[in-house]
């Protein structure tokens, strides 16, 4: 789901079993607003260190994603990844968070 905000794109993706990059890159295509917040499951728990730098590295730097709220099916090692690349524009999302969205 894609919810426009004043200047940004917010996407709640659910389980990204197609991909979250694939997500964000259809959610891009058409719409001249930047990503603003991916949030939820990205699927990622069957990815290996490398493989999820490069994700990280993607969604960050040429997909200019702002903020991340990953969830349940992205996996431990991919909180640590994407909490150490994304500093405070990480945002925890578990059961009980309130993310504003402004």
């Amino acid at each position: 789901m894609s919810l426009e905000s004043r200047d940004e794109q917010v996407l709640i993706v659910g389980c990204s079993h197609s991909g979250v990059e694939n997500i964000i890159l259809n959610a891009k295509n058409g719409n001249d607003r930047k990503i603003g917040l991916v949030y939820s499951g990205f699927h990622l728990l069957p990815y290996k260190r490398e493989e999820l730098h490069k994700l990280i590295d993607y969604m960050k730097n040429d997909l200019s994603v702002r903020r991340v709220a990953p969830a349940h099916c992205t996996g431990h090692l991919g909180f640590k990844l994407f909490k150490e690349a994304f500093g405070e524009n990480y945002l925890f999302a578990g059961l009980g968070e309130n993310i504003i969205i402004n």
